[in-house]
């Protein structure tokens, strides 16, 4: 049996909504709900993890060092035949 670990194919900057949910005072319905609706908006797509991250340092805020964006990693697909552990 061989092990398949899906290879980092892509980074994506995206703007992410629903970012500040209150985790703690939220019901697993309303949690579910929240979670359903949330989007990512793809602001750029990068090859190097290190110019995404350039990006987001750039824009990121100097006193409060948040930054309006998240990075997503895209992961290459695994054939639904391969094993996967």
């Amino acid at each position: 049996m061989s092990i398949i670990i899906p290879r980092v194919i892509g980074y994506e900057v995206c703007e992410y909504t629903n970012k500040s949910m209150q985790w703690s005072s939220m019901s697993k319905d309303s949690l579910k709900a929240t979670l359903d609706k949330r989007q990512f908006k793809v602001i750029k797509r990068f090859d190097d993890l290190q110019e995404a991250r350039k990006m987001l340092e750039k824009d990121r805020d100097r006193d409060t060092h948040e930054t309006p964006y998240v990075l997503r990693y895209i992961f290459q697909e695994i054939e639904s035949d391969e094993p996967v552990h």
